[in-house]
């Protein structure tokens, strides 16, 4: 037994889980974190974090750590990606930016992903992966378990419909899955109940902006129509509060709107706190908060879950999520730090 009254001395054991034992109170997660009250204390801060682009010009990501909440630049080592990318997440393992622009340039779409392994923030590409260019389209995460990625703009033809899914364990080549969107568009937004259910919605078709909310299945890979948005609109973002609820919001025609989806049921409100408008995107620090920023020239706000309000920082801290050049859906990795992604 890994007796967790001499591992983590002088904390309450109101906190444990499991009584003594930290094996079974903690399934799942590294011995190295049960240690001088790891598992309950305030301990070291968190490796984990979200990461925005690169861009067109530059191969450079934007990151938020998430605690204790301080902005700064990463350049990246040969991306493959350059800009209007979409990502998903497998918890606290690695992030992916799937298809989009490639780099350097971004002139010509690709079907690649690049990996990111965090927290050592290492980069790799996977050649081919998506079944077909699926450029501005949309992604989530089934985490630990697999990827998704849907819709965008092809490589020629009408925009896709269709959803692929890769195993996270193997990142073997995707395969689409039985379910498709409602209509084929691109700049999308996303996010999941992890375990359960992803949800896609918005876009724009080239006349008109989306609102039907499309649900996949993780079980079965079949997709059903859920709430619609309360306002079309495309270019937003969407973050999730693990099995809690998931956030839309912002983009154009929807302006600074958030709609909220409580989970398991998938009914919509809209609440009263309001963030940015036009081109976002969000990333989730699981049960704390979400974090949101706009294109260049908007500040960055945070999405506190507890409460369903939004605190806008400012000052350097307060910068767009976004390249300072303007790049546009690149690298969307978010990690959580959470021991339990579920």
């Amino acid at each position: 037994m890994f007796r967790q009254d001499r591992t983590n001395p002088s904390t309450a054991v109101s906190n444990w889980k499991g009584r003594r034992d930290s094996k079974k109170g903690h399934p799942q997660t590294a011995v190295s974190t049960w240690l001088n009250a790891g598992l309950f204390g305030p301990g070291a801060a968190s490796p984990y974090a979200g990461y925005g682009g690169p861009s067109y010009s530059s191969g450079v990501l934007t990151k938020w750590t998430f605690d204790p909440g301080v902005k700064s630049t990463l350049a990246v080592v040969n991306p493959s990606i350059g800009s209007t990318s979409h990502g998903c997440c497998n918890n606290q393992v690695a992030g992916y930016s799937m298809s989009g622009a490639d780099w350097p340039g971004g002139y010509n779409r690709t079907r690649n992903t690049d990996k990111m392994a965090v927290p050592d923030e290492t980069v790799s590409t996977l050649t081919n992966q998506c079944t077909v260019t699926r450029q501005w389209g949309f992604g989530y995460g089934d985490s630990g378990v697999a990827g998704y990625c849907g819709g965008g703009v092809p490589a020629s033809g009408p925009y896709n419909t269709s959803i692929d899914k890769f195993t996270f364990a193997s990142d073997t080549s995707a395969a689409t899955v039985s379910g498709t969107i409602d209509a084929g568009r691109y700049i999308q937004m996303s996010m999941a109940q992890s375990g359960n259910i992803g949800y896609s919605t918005g876009g724009w078709n080239g006349v008109d902006a989306g609102s039907t909310v499309t649900k996949l299945a993780f079980s079965s890979g079949t997709t059903s129509t859920g709430t619609a948005v309360s306002t079309a609109t495309y270019g937003g973002f969407g973050v999730a509060n693990g099995q809690v609820a998931g956030y839309f919001g912002g983009g154009y025609n929807m302006g600074s709107a958030i709609d909220k989806y409580a989970f398991p049921s998938g009914s919509r409100s809209t609440l009263s706190a309001t963030a940015m408008a036009g081109y976002s995107i969000g990333f989730s620090n699981t049960g704390i908060e979400g974090f949101l920023g706009g294109a260049s020239g908007s500040y960055q706000y945070r999405l506190v879950y507890a409460s369903d309000t939004t605190v806008q920082n400012t000052g350097a801290t307060g910068d767009a999520l976004y390249p300072t050049d303007g790049g546009h859906d690149g690298m969307g990795v978010w990690a959580s730090t959470e021991t339990d992604p579920n």
